[in-house]
């Protein structure tokens, strides 16, 4: 057996029998419910939605210029960057707890792991930036799995023990995320959903980070700019409730911004990627 190819460990994680056993007991209660709620039609469409969503993770102007501007740059993960004297860890619950979480979710593989969130509009968590790299498929699919949720939350709301393998059933294989959203988001749907609350019942931003509702993805291995379906920029200038009168500082800052979109224009452009934006 040794030297042959077993797979991502975060795949094959996703794909043993107990959590494959475990999510379809989810998956069958979240459609016996719909059914009984005379909803399974608008389920059944949700999942055919959630089927084509992408892995979206979300970054400022800077670091994607950064990303984009070098054929050999990467993006590396928060625990390559502390390792590497490049990034020091926020004094935060989320940084304080990050490394004990991502050891108990990835046991000796946890520093390869990049985290992003599903989207069927392109739109990601922009609490962590205004930009939303969208990722091919083509370049994730087969190192990719997706969890009910952000793995500290997940930790507390079930009391995982630190060490402790995670509650079965709430992370599935890529191909199969569509059974993670039905099993988690039954329950937000009806006969009256419209097809445009997909998106927003799929990952809806939250007033603060720890408030954010998304299904997470978890992708092993480096992200490369040739990675990079499209960028989907927030660009709150268009926000309705913008100050129109803007103080010197923020005139600064709106000028920097503007220069740098139309930078990563350009360099998406090189890269056979495009570049949207919206308020």
């Amino acid at each position: 057996m040794c030297g042959l190819d077993v797979g991502f460990p975060n795949v094959r994680a996703a794909q043993t029998p107990t959590e494959r056993r475990a999510l379809a007991a989810r998956y069958r209660k979240a459609h016996r419910d719909a059914i009984q709620r005379g909803c399974e039609t608008k389920l059944n469409r949700f999942e055919k939605t959630v089927r084509r969503s992408k892995a979206v993770l979300c970054r400022s102007l800077e670091i994607v210029s950064r990303l984009l501007s070098s054929d050999t740059e990467l993006y590396a993960t928060f625990h390559q960057q502390v390792r590497a004297h490049i990034r020091i860890p926020k004094n935060s619950e989320f940084d304080r707890a990050r490394l004990a979480v991502d050891a108990t979710f990835f046991p000796y593989y946890y520093d390869e792991i990049r985290f992003a969130a599903l989207s069927v509009d392109g739109r990601g968590l922009t609490g962590y930036g205004p930009c939303s790299i969208v990722l091919k498929d083509s370049m994730i699919a087969a190192r990719a799995s997706v969890f009910e949720e952000n793995t500290l939350i997940f930790c507390r709301r079930h009391g995982t023990v630190v060490g402790s393998p995670p509650t079965p059933g709430y992370r599935a294989a890529w191909r199969e995320r569509h059974r993670v959203a039905a099993a988690k988001l039954h329950l937000q749907l009806n006969a009256q959903t419209k097809q445009k609350d997909f998106s927003s019942i799929l990952l809806r931003p939250g007033s603060r980070m720890e408030d954010d509702e998304f299904i997470e993805v978890h992708i092993y291995g480096s992200l490369h700019r040739k990675a990079i379906e499209r960028v989907v920029v927030h660009t709150p200038e268009l926000d309705e409730g913008y100050n129109p009168k803007p103080n010197e500082s923020q005139k600064r800052e709106l000028k920097d911004n503007k220069i740098l979109v139309k930078r990563l224009r350009r360099m998406l452009h090189g890269v056979g990627a495009a570049l949207e934006t919206y308020s």
